[in-house]
């Protein structure tokens, strides 16, 4: 089936939300940020699928606590997360999306990413500028590089 850029269909949104965030820790205000920047960024629509990536239990909690209605994954320990979207990205991907995007910078996404756009699906990344890998940056058609970062609360010397 051939697809056109920007084609309107369904979405697949991965989304490394530690990554994003450039923090080890999320809490659920930091989530409902991220969120919100999303649905600016992509105007997310109901039938689209957003999948939350964690590698931490305590972020897997404050995620879900604040975005609820989005699928969580979580596998624990370095790479987690990304551990985690990649499996997704073995469930049929090609035939029940037509685009799909990364929210995250690392490189570890760059072969599946290629891999798909290969595909004739449409790849966005979206990630913090001084976190993008540049083999992330050469496999997605789009990539979007927001400058708004999170400031949460600062708690014993840490930002929230």
């Amino acid at each position: 089936m051939e697809r056109e850029f920007g084609a309107v269909g369904r979405r697949l949104v991965l989304v490394d939300i530690e990554n994003y965030l450039g923090r080890r820790y999320v809490t659920c205000e930091a989530t409902r940020w991220v969120a919100s920047q999303l649905d600016t960024l992509l105007g997310l629509r109901e039938n689209e699928l957003v999948v939350v990536g964690t590698s931490h239990a305590q972020n897997l909690l404050a995620a879900r606590a604040a975005w609820c209605h989005v699928r969580h994954v979580a596998r624990l320990g370095q790479d987690g997360a990304d551990l985690a979207l990649l499996d997704v990205l073995t469930e049929d991907v090609d035939e029940r999306f037509t685009e799909v995007v990364i929210v995250s910078g690392d490189g570890i996404f760059a072969a599946a990413i290629a891999s798909l756009a290969g595909s004739n699906i449409t790849t966005t990344v979206i990630a913090r500028p001084e976190a993008l890998s540049a083999q992330l940056r050469l496999a997605a058609q789009r990539v979007l590089c927001p400058t708004v970062q999170f400031f949460g609360p600062v708690i014993d010397g840490v930002v929230a």
